[in-house]
C-alpha cells in the first residue's frame, strides 16, 4: 500500500515539473500567442506559418439579397423556384394589380381630355362664325356709306330750306347708330380672332402636364407590383406564394449571385491584429467531406461584432467580439449557399 502511495507521488510530483517546464514564461510567446519554443519549423530551419482557426459559412459574391416588394399587397404569381437561374430585370413576382390596372386606365383618360381640349382651345373659334361676322362687318359699312351720303344731302337741303331740321336729325342719328353698331361688331371679330390668349394656353399646358404626371405616378405603381431581378442570378428561396400577403418591408426572395462564391468567417478578437488581405486560408471541415480547398483573404471588415457562428463545442467562448473576414476560394469552389465551414488563415511568421 505505502509503495503504491509513494509512486503515485512521484509521478504526480515528475508531471508538475514537466508542465512547468513546457509553460512559456511572460514575454516568451510569438505571433498569435504560439509560444516561441513550441513552434514548428521546417526541414530548412524556417518557421512553419502560425495557423489562425475561425468559422464561417459559404455565401454568393453579391452576399444573400433579401429581396422585397416596393408596395403591400397579395402575391399573384410566382413566375420563378428555388434554384432558378435569372436575369437582371426578369420578373420573379407579381402582386394582385387589378386595382392598379384600373387607375392606370383612368389616369390615360384623363390625359386624353386634356389634350382633347388644349387642342380645342388651340384652334380657335370656328372659322365659319368668324365669316359671319365678317360679313356683319362688311354690310355695316356698306350700311354706313349709304347713311353718310344721305347724311350729307340732307344737311345740303337744310341750308337750302328745302328740309326741314328733323329730317336731318333722323338721318344723321341713323348714321352715328350704324357706325356703333360697326365698332361693336368690328369689337366681336378681334375677339374671335384673338380668342386664344397666352394665359389661357398657360392654364391648359399645365392641365395636360397634371395629367401626364398622374399617368406616371398610376405607371410606377403598376410596376411596383411587380420584383424583378436586381441582376444575374439564382433564386436561393422564395419567402412568400401565391395568396399570401406581404408589406412593403418585408422579404419575399432570397437571391444571389451563385456563379462564384467566397466564404465569411468570424475571427476571434484575440487573433485579429494578425489578420491581412493577402494571407493564404484553408476551407476544410467535414461538411466539405473532409477536403480542403485553398483560398486567400480578400476583405477585413473593419468594425468588431457579436459571435453569430458556433460550433457548440464546451470549451467555445462566446463572450469575445469577432471580425468577419471575407476569404475568395477561387473559382473552382462549389458548395451550397449558408454551408457551415472550418477556416484556417495561415499567418506568416514576422522575424523577431
Amino acid at each position: 500500500m505505502k509503495g503504491t502511495l509513494l509512486a503515485c507521488l512521484s509521478a504526480c510530483t515528475l508531471g508538475v515539473t514537466i508542465w512547468s517546464l513546457s509553460t512559456p514564461r511572460t514575454g516568451e510567446t510569438g505571433v498569435g500567442g504560439v509560444p516561441r519554443e513550441n513552434r514548428e519549423t521546417r526541414p530548412s530551419g524556417d518557421p512553419v506559418p502560425i495557423r489562425v482557426q475561425g468559422i464561417g459559412h459559404v455565401e454568393p459574391v453579391s452576399e444573400v439579397r433579401k429581396l422585397v416588394m416596393r408596395a403591400g399587397g397579395v402575391v399573384k404569381l410566382c413566375y420563378v423556384e428555388a434554384g432558378d437561374a435569372v436575369r437582371r430585370g426578369d420578373v420573379l413576382l407579381e402582386l394582385d394589380d387589378a386595382t392598379r390596372r384600373a387607375e392606370v386606365e383612368a389616369a390615360r383618360r384623363n390625359l386624353e381630355v386634356a389634350r382633347a381640349e388644349a387642342e380645342h382651345v388651340e384652334a380657335g373659334i370656328n372659322p365659319f362664325r368668324i365669316a359671319a361676322v365678317e360679313l356683319t362687318v362688311g354690310r355695316l359699312q356698306e350700311k354706313l356709306r349709304h347713311l353718310h351720303t344721305e347724311a350729307d344731302r340732307a344737311r345740303a337741303l337744310l341750308a337750302r330750306d328745302t328740309a326741314s331740321p328733323q329730317e336731318y336729325e333722323a338721318v344723321n342719328s341713323l348714321r352715328l347708330q350704324c357706325e356703333m353698331e360697326l365698332k361693336e361688331q368690328e369689337a366681336e371679330l378681334l375677339h374671335l380672332r384673338n380668342h386664344v390668349t397666352p394665359e389661357r394656353k398657360a392654364v391648359l399646358e399645365a392641365k395636360v402636364g397634371h395629367a401626364r404626371a398622374t399617368l406616371a405616378m398610376a405607371e410606377e405603381r403598376l410596376r411596383e407590383a411587380r420584383l424583378p431581378a436586381p441582376f444575374d442570378g439564382t433564386v436561393l428561396k422564395l419567402l412568400k406564394r401565391e395568396g399570401e400577403g406581404t408589406f412593403e418591408t418585408e422579404p419575399v426572395v432570397l437571391f444571389g449571385n451563385t456563379a462564384r462564391l467566397r466564404i465569411r468567417a468570424e475571427i476571434d478578437e484575440r487573433y485579429v491584429q494578425n489578420i491581412s488581405v493577402g494571407q493564404a486560408a484553408l476551407i476544410h471541415g467535414r461538411n466539405l467531406g473532409n477536403r480542403s480547398h485553398r483560398g486567400r483573404v480578400v476583405v477585413l471588415e473593419p468594425i468588431m461584432g457579436d459571435k453569430t457562428v458556433y460550433t457548440r463545442a464546451s470549451s467555445e467562448r462566446k463572450d469575445l467580439d469577432v471580425m468577419q473576414v471575407l476569404i475568395d476560394p477561387g473559382p473552382d469552389f462549389q458548395a451550397l449557399t449558408g454551408l457551415q465551414v472550418d477556416v484556417t488563415i495561415l499567418v506568416p511568421v514576422r522575424p523577431e
